[in-house]
């Protein structure tokens, strides 16, 4: 995740008719050559790359491009160059790699409904450390019991993390650790075997862990951090969900640490010369604390007068 100033890409794209027809072409060119050279790696081969390309630009679904690929297999135990056997084994291994695609394609169907339900909680708290404690708590039992961190943007440009069951505030040293480092790239960060001295994780019995910016109308609001006791616990596609949980995470966070007058008419936070003005506002927090008590609103005293505002006027 970086600022909102990136490039998008296609993503809801088109599936046209013309690959399929290549890569059909393909796998009849090269089982060809394959058959007339007697070649049992270059039939494998191409039947596993025409597989794994019809699967990926076709309109076709996976058992089509199964039974493109197996005729081709079959065609190959028709001229000699396979026995049946050697048919049985592939087939074996073109449902293996199907199995393979459809796994993925399924586990990104079951992450969508997870990030509903992971935005449906955190979003029911009613201030900065109850939200926190939310996605903590729902993050910890979605990761297998990993810690989560959640540090937060103060008003001094520092980072703290907030009050969270029985621990109180801590505010962050800054360390150069890799909550420091993510907060000022902007980019995520993944290790799985930890440098205690670079690193510098939270709970120092961490061995692996990722780390994800907070950001939200390009603005940098904190960290999420996860870190496993247990080294090579992360992977990169776990990283990309982290991110995408983070992004959720930094909507809910958003209102409690920018107020409304900090946003410019472009949705860009509003750098004023002011001593007044602050760039982190915590509205909900600290509203008593920035608005001192007023001398005039206190009533007099019963039996005091109230003085004059002029003096009688001297001739």
């Amino acid at each position: 995740m970086r600022s909102g100033s990136g490039k998008t890409s296609l993503i809801f794209e088109k599936k046209r008719f013309w690959p399929q027809v290549i890569w059909v072409l393909a796998l009849a060119l090269l089982s060809a050559a394959g058959y007339a050279f007697r070649s049992r790696e270059l039939v494998v081969a191409s039947v596993l790359a025409v597989f794994l390309g019809l699967n990926e630009t076709s309109r076709w679904a996976y058992k089509t491009n199964l039974l493109i690929c197996a005729a081709a297999a079959l065609a190959g135990a028709v001229v000699g160059v396979f026995s049946y056997l050697d048919i049985v084994f592939m087939l074996a291994l073109l449902s293996v790699v199907c199995g393979y695609l459809l796994f993925f394609r399924d586990a990104a169907r079951r992450f969508l409904p997870c990030c509903e339900d992971f935005s449906l909680k955190i979003s029911s708290g009613k201030n900065l450390e109850e939200t926190v404690a939310l996605a903590a708590d729902t993050l910890g039992s979605m990761s297998g019991g990993a810690a989560v961190f959640i540090a937060v943007a103060d008003e001094d440009g520092g980072l703290y993390l907030p009050e969270y069951r029985d621990e109180k505030k801590m505010n962050l040293k800054r360390n150069g650790g890799s909550v420091w480092r993510v907060l000022a790239s902007g980019r995520s960060y993944m290790t799985n075997r930890i440098d205690l001295a670079k690193d510098l994780p939270l709970d120092r019995a961490a061995r692996s862990l990722m780390s994800v910016p907070l950001l939200s109308r390009s603005e940098k609001i904190g960290v999420l951090q996860l870190e496993s006791d247990q080294p090579g616990t992360f992977t990169d596609y776990d990283l990309s969900k982290l991110e995408v949980l983070a992004f959720v995470i930094s909507q809910a966070l958003f209102g409690y640490v920018y107020e409304p007058a900090d946003f410019d008419s472009g949705s860009h936070v509003k750098e004023t010369k002011s001593e007044d003005s602050e760039r982190y506002r915590f509205r909900r927090q600290r509203k008593e604390e920035k608005a001192p008590p007023s001398s005039h609103s206190e009533a007099p005293e019963d039996g005091a007068k109230a003085k004059p505002d002029l003096e009688p006027r001297q001739e």
